[in-house]
């Protein structure tokens, strides 16, 4: 009997890690792995609250929570809080309900799925955080070529909408999208490192 068990709880183990797709995209991650959740443990309900350490998804719409998060699987009778910390601070933690309660089975198996849980949120945050620097990078070498060249903020950004514009009408995927956008954003950098009498010169 306890060899089945076992053997049942590396079956789902398998089956979790297939339904969970990998994306770059922070929330779609997270909205993956909440379904992925719901469908393995026939749940009634699930949530996911973003911590408020968690600066640098202030602009996605999640939850938030100003709770000291527990570093480890909280387990009660109908509810179980699973805490996602990474980089030494707390992301922020799904919780998982199920008004029939949870089994002894049902422990184990989330603590068997919570490393997986960890390590697709780790690569969606690495990406993302990447991201989200890059953008703010961009913004401020935009603003830089705005002091340089006068109306250069303004023409960048018209660039970049017209860009995002036909990204989307050629249905590109958003990660494609997301690079067009970064290439609008550079592509007149090159104007910082020209001397200023060159920039500033008329036409004759």
């Amino acid at each position: 009997m306890f060899h089945k068990k076992e053997k049942n709880i590396d079956e789902k183990i398998l089956n979790f890690i297939s339904n969970i797709k990998p994306n770059i995209q922070f929330k779609k991650t997270i909205e993956n792995i909440k379904q992925t959740l719901k469908n393995t443990f026939s749940l009634d309900d699930i949530k996911f609250y973003l911590s408020t350490e968690a600066k640098f998804f202030e602009n996605i719409e999640f939850i938030t929570s100003s709770e000291k998060i527990i570093s480890y699987i909280n387990c009660n009778i109908n509810k179980i809080i699973v805490p996602v910390i990474l980089e030494s601070f707390d992301l922020g933690y799904f919780v998982l309900i199920r008004n029939k309660g949870f089994t002894l089975y049902d422990y184990a198996l989330i603590y068997k799925l919570n490393d997986y849980i960890k390590k697709n949120i780790e690569n969606s945050f690495l990406e993302n955080k990447f991201d989200i620097i890059l953008d703010k990078s961009l913004n401020v070498l935009t603003i830089i070529l705005e002091t340089r060249v006068p109306g250069a903020e303004k023409h960048c950004e018209n660039i970049l909408k017209s860009a995002i514009k036909f990204g989307e009408i050629l249905n590109l995927s958003s990660k494609n999208i997301q690079n067009l956008k970064f290439g609008s954003m550079i592509f007149d950098i090159g104007k910082i490192g020209i001397p200023e009498r060159i920039l500033s010169k008329k036409k004759n």
